[in-house]
C-alpha cells in the first residue's frame, strides 16, 4: 500500500525536473547591448555582473568601433589674407601656366588682384600714417624726390670737402707701396688727387727701397725698425691715417680702394680717432645716421604698458628722433620772437 503512494511522487519530482531543465536552457539566450544574460543566474548567482573590462578582445574593439553619434558639422571658412595668399600664389601660378583653363587662370588673376589690392591699402594707410607722424618717415634720414636729393647731395659734398680738409689740418696719410707693385701704382694716382683736393698730407714708404714706375711719390721713405714694429705690414698697398701729433693711428686700407671709398672710410676713422665731432660726421653724410636705440644697448619697457599701449614704443622714438635734424630743412631760430614786427612792409 506504501510503495503504491511513492510512485506518483517520484513521477511528480521527475517531470517538474525536466520542466526547469527546459525553461533553464531558453532563458540561456543572450541579450545583445547588455552585460546580463537570461538564465545565467542558475549558474553565476542572484547579483552576477558581466564586467566589460574582462570580455574578450574582438568584443572590446566592437565596442571601441561604435561610429560616434552624429553632430552638426560648421562651415569652415577661410581667410583669404597675406598669409593665404603667401601660401597659395605659387601654386596658383603653377596650376596657370601648366595647364591654364579658364578655372585656373581665373583663380590665379582674381588672388593676384586681391594682392596687389591689398599692398595698395597698406601704401595708402601707411602714406596718411606717415604725414600725422613725420618722425617715423625714411625723408629724416634721405630725401626721397629727386629734386630734394639732389640738393641735399650738392649740401654733402660740400660738407665733406670742408671736413676732409680739417681731417687733414689734424692728420694725414702713410702711403705703404713696393716699386713691382701694379695696385700701389693706380693707387698712387688716386692719391695725388686726393693730395690736390683735399690738401692731405701723406707719407709715402717703400717697402722695397725703390720708387714706383709712374714717377709718383718719388720723395719716400723706406721703413725703420719703430715702423715695421708698429704697423706690420703684411701686404700692399696700404693706407694709415696718422694723428700729426702721433698719438693714434687708424689702418684704412690693405689692398687698391676707390676714391670714394677711401673718403667715406677716412671720415669715419677721423671720427673713431676723435678727430672731428658727431655733428660734423652727420654732415657727411648721404643717409643720416639716427639711432632709436643709441650706440649700444636695447630699449627696455615695462610688459604691461607694452601691451595695453599700442603707441608707448612710437612715443619713446620719437623724442629720440627729435635730437636729429631734417636733411632738407633748417631748425629755426627765434632769436628775434616778441622783439617787434620783421620783414619790412611785407612782415608789417
Amino acid at each position: 500500500m506504501n510503495l503504491t503512494r511513492r510512485i506518483p511522487t517520484k513521477t511528480f519530482v521527475l517531470l517538474a525536473l525536466l520542466t526547469t531543465n527546459a525553461l533553464a536552457a531558453v532563458d540561456e539566450t543572450k541579450i545583445e547591448g547588455t552585460p546580463f544574460v537570461s538564465g545565467q543566474s542558475f549558474k553565476k548567482g542572484f547579483f552576477w555582473y558581466d564586467d566589460p573590462s574582462k570580455k574578450p578582445i574582438e568584443e572590446q574593439e566592437e565596442l571601441k568601433s561604435a561610429p560616434p553619434a552624429a553632430q552638426d558639422v560648421q562651415p569652415e571658412n577661410v581667410d583669404l589674407n597675406s598669409a593665404w595668399l603667401k601660401a597659395s600664389m605659387p601654386k596658383l601660378l603653377t596650376q596657370a601656366m601648366d595647364n591654364p583653363t579658364p578655372e585656373n587662370l581665373s583663380r590665379y588673376y582674381t588672388a593676384q588682384r586681391l594682392m596687389l589690392d591689398i599692398s595698395t591699402r597698406f601704401s595708402d594707410k601707411s602714406k596718411d600714417y606717415f604725414l600725422k607722424n613725420p618722425m617715423m618717415s625714411e625723408k629724416r634720414r634721405q630725401p626721397v624726390e629727386k629734386a630734394a636729393l639732389d640738393a641735399h647731395r650738392a649740401i654733402v659734398d660740400n660738407n665733406q670737402q670742408t671736413v676732409m680738409k680739417d681731417i687733414f689740418s689734424k692728420s694725414g696719410l702713410f702711403f705703404f707701396f713696393q716699386s713691382t707693385c701694379q695696385f700701389c701704382h693706380e693707387e698712387s694716382q688716386i692719391l695725388t688727387f686726393m693730395q690736390n683736393y683735399y690738401s692731405a698730407d701723406i707719407l709715402p714708404v717703400s717697402m722695397d727701397g725703390m720708387g714706383l714706375h709712374n714717377g709718383l711719390f718719388q720723395n719716400f721713405t723706406v721703413p725703420n725698425a719703430q715702423i715695421i714694429d708698429q704697423f706690420k705690414i703684411r701686404e700692399v698697398p696700404t693706407l694709415y691715417l696718422v694723428s700729426k701729433d702721433g698719438q693714434s693711428a687708424q689702418r684704412i686700407s690693405e689692398g687698391m680702394i676707390s676714391a670714394e671709398e677711401l673718403k667715406n672710410t677716412i671720415i669715419l676713422a677721423a671720427k673713431g680717432m676723435n678727430l672731428i665731432n658727431d655733428a660734423d660726421f652727420q654732415s657727411t653724410l648721404d643717409i643720416k645716421r639716427q639711432y632709436t636705440i643709441g650706440d649700444d644697448g636695447v630699449i627696455s619697457v615695462p610688459k604691461a604698458e607694452l601691451d595695453a599701449d599700442p603707441y608707448l614704443l612710437q612715443r619713446i622714438m620719437d623724442k629720440k628722433l627729435e635730437g636729429y635734424d631734417m636733411p632738407t630743412a633748417d631748425p629755426v631760430h627765434y632769436m628775434n620772437a616778441g622783439f617787434g614786427v620783421q620783414g619790412g612792409n611785407y612782415g608789417q
